[in-house]
């Protein structure tokens, strides 16, 4: 192999079998035999343990008898039987060892762990010790190997950590190859590690390998860098730009959401920091953080552990996702290199939901973000990442997500929608329109639209605003995951009595009701839903005779009421609204009260004698509560067994 250095070839991963017998053959013709060990070994190191042939370990060991160094020789000898056990050449190989004058058997010690690694057996116990014994620089190669058999036939995972180490004694034997597989199986094992992301990243500064590519991205994404005095004015800029034209545009927030714009407003005229940001709107409720509890924590890995069992062809994205350092440290604890929270997976259990239920998910639009956790988990979430990520929220709360993912991602990697439109700003990772803006979206092909807990916060105006919204964005999924079924006397931060409500176009595509992974955390009922967009609507005949059905053959209860809603949805019928009230009219639920509500009005003007008293008592009833009522809540399995209140 002329003008070749074949060690280098073989250090580099890229030397064949073919190759390396022909490189060992000339050097065999040369009697470099120090060279030929060192072959060997590079290329035995840069190689797949199954692809290594018996052949290189006997040759191996018979190098190794002719240095001398007989326990080195009779384990290559014992790694070349493992692969071909009949062999009668391996026997006298073997006896050759140990016929030699001047052999003696070691410390029966290393036999026993270099037996026990090998059938993959040997305990964590042992290696540390052998770890101590052999730590001298004339040992590290028995270490080396005694370690590459207990990874690669352990009977069990190994940690990062052992990976790690073992990646490091590569390195420091000149094994690139070696070190880089060893530092990706401890990324595989703990991604959000960033001792094991600076290691990968010596070795390929770029953070593109072609197997886990974007690794500088996510050092960042793990890392957070406070955002300039120049990127915290330029925010507060857009913010006050925003915020004129939102107020020129007509829209009000509602009374609940303008008392806490008003709180953002003052915050944001002296804010100097994200960290100062996030803590603000934990303090105003804008992020729902929690004190992370002994009990927190082990539900949170629970829910973890659900994600892996519901979802098992994602469980190694399920290790991705880690909250962020900005968070305050009495909401967070560390699980390895992941910092857990209370809602963290949670969270991401509705990209894996997304992922698996929609499919693509280049472009997503989120409607409220709050301060932008969905969107680092988002892109966290490894080959699940979208290519962009579009928030739809107020000028206020844009605010908070802008500083949030700019010092996540980088101030070059977040847009802000203006007098331009959405077009320049296309190729970056995160893009922000301001919610008097959202018609610059109507051009864009979007895969899916998500708004998770916050329409049930807005006024019935916004409902019906993202209704027609949702009607005219380019888009054939909306998921949605918004309290139901709440009492109208225990409504909490409702500020609505039905959402999300959208026109006859859209139909339910999937429903979780009161989903059993959200019981674990909150008492609170929500309708983890996704809407398919349809070109055609169902026949009148179809959906009178399903709700004829839902109505008679199904018991009053949640469920039976979201269906029944679902069916009214699409035909907007007064009779179905009225025998919707008439089933539930002895219940407490707020979207009964909507129905009774809309046929009080000129809606209802045609219906009979009895079923207007029906309507005008229900709604008497449920107003009161919904008035001056006592916040009990009602859990979902006593939903319907509260006796009527007086009408």
């Amino acid at each position: 192999m002329p003008d070749i250095d074949p060690i280098a070839l073989a250090r580099s991963g890229s030397m064949s079998l073919e190759e390396l017998f022909a490189a060992t053959a000339d050097l065999e013709s040369k009697q470099e035999h120090d060279a030929l060990l060192t072959l060997y070994r590079t290329w035995i190191a840069s190689a797949d343990i199954p692809d290594v042939p018996s052949s290189c370990w006997h040759n191996i060991g018979l190098l190794l008898l002719r240095k001398k160094d007989y326990f080195l020789a009779e384990q290559a000898i014992f790694n070349a039987n493992k692969i071909d056990a009949e062999s009668p050449i391996l026997a006298t190989a073997l006896a050759t060892i140990q016929s030699q004058p001047d052999y003696s058997k070691p410390d029966e010690v290393f036999y026993r762990l270099f037996d026990l690694a090998r059938s993959g057996y040997i305990s964590e116990h042992d290696m540390d010790m052998a770890s101590r014994a052999l730590n001298a620089p004339a040992s590290l190669f028995i270490y080396f190997e005694l370690m590459r058999l207990w990874l690669n036939n352990a009977s069990s995972p190994k940690s990062a950590a052992h990976w790690l180490n073992f990646g490091l004694l590569a390195q420091n034997l000149d094994y690139p190859i070696c070190a880089r597989k060893a530092f990706l199986k401890a990324f595989d094992t703990a991604p959000c590690d960033s001792t094991i992301i600076d290691r990968i990243l010596e070795l390929d500064p770029s953070g593109e390998w072609s197997d886990r590519p974007g690794l500088l991205m996510r050092k960042r994404l793990l890392n957070p860098e406070e955002p300039s005095a120049a990127a915290i004015r330029q925010a507060g800029e857009y913010y006050i730009k925003n915020r004129e034209r939102f107020v020129a545009s007509g829209h009000g927030l509602g009374a609940t959401w303008d008392n806490q714009a008003r709180m953002m407003r003052d915050f944001i005229d002296t804010n100097t920091s994200v960290k100062s940001s996030v803590d603000f709107a934990i303090k105003i409720d804008f992020e729902s953080r929690d004190r992370l509890s002994e009990t927190d924590f082990a539900q949170a890995l629970e829910m973890r552990a659900d994600m892996e069992r519901d979802y098992p062809h994602e469980k190694d994205v399920a290790l991705y996702f880690s909250d962020s350092p900005i968070a305050p440290e009495d909401t967070v604890r560390r699980d390895g290199g992941v910092l857990v929270s209370k809602y963290l997976y949670y969270f991401a259990r509705r990209i894996f939901k997304i992922a698996n239920q929609i499919g693509k998910h280049d472009t997503i639009v989120d409607i409220g973000a709050g301060t932008g956790l969905h969107g680092l988990l988002w892109f966290l979430s490894g080959r699940l990442a979208p290519k962009t990520y579009i928030i739809v929220d107020i000028p206020e709360s844009l605010y908070f997500s802008q500083l949030y993912l700019t010092a996540h991602l980088g101030e070059d990697q977040v847009g802000m929608v203006q007098d331009g439109g959405i077009s320049p700003h296309l190729g970056k990772k995160v893009i922000l329109v301001p919610v008097h803006e959202i018609e610059s979206l109507y051009g864009l092909d979007i895969d899916v639209v998500t708004n998770f807990g916050s329409l049930q916060e807005m006024s019935e105006y916004w409902v019906d605003f993202y209704r027609g919204v949702l009607s005219r964005l380019n888009t054939r999924y909306f998921y949605s995951c918004n309290y139901f079924g709440q009492h109208a006397h225990s409504m909490h931060d409702s500020r609505n009595l039905w959402s999300a409500r959208l026109s006859p176009e859209w139909r339910t595509y999937s429903i979780d009701l009161n989903p059993y992974f959200l019981r674990k955390i909150s008492p609170t009922i929500v309708a983890d839903h996704v809407f398919k967009k349809h070109d055609e609507p169902l026949g009148g005949k179809y959906l009178s005779s399903k709700f004829d059905e839902l109505l008679h053959d199904r018991a009053v209860s949640l469920l039976n009421l979201f269906e029944l809603l679902d069916v009214f949805r699409l035909t907007l019928s007064v009779d179905h609204a009225a025998r919707i009230v008439k089933k539930f009219q002895n219940t407490y639920f707020k979207e009964v009260l909507f129905l009774a509500r809309w046929l009080s009005s000129d809606a209802g003007a045609k219906l009979s004698p009895e079923m207007k008293d029906i309507v005008a008592k229900t709604r008497q009833r449920l107003t009161s509560q919904s008035n001056g009522g006592n916040d009990l809540f009602a859990w979902p399995e006593r939903i319907i067994e509260k006796p009527a209140a007086p009408a």
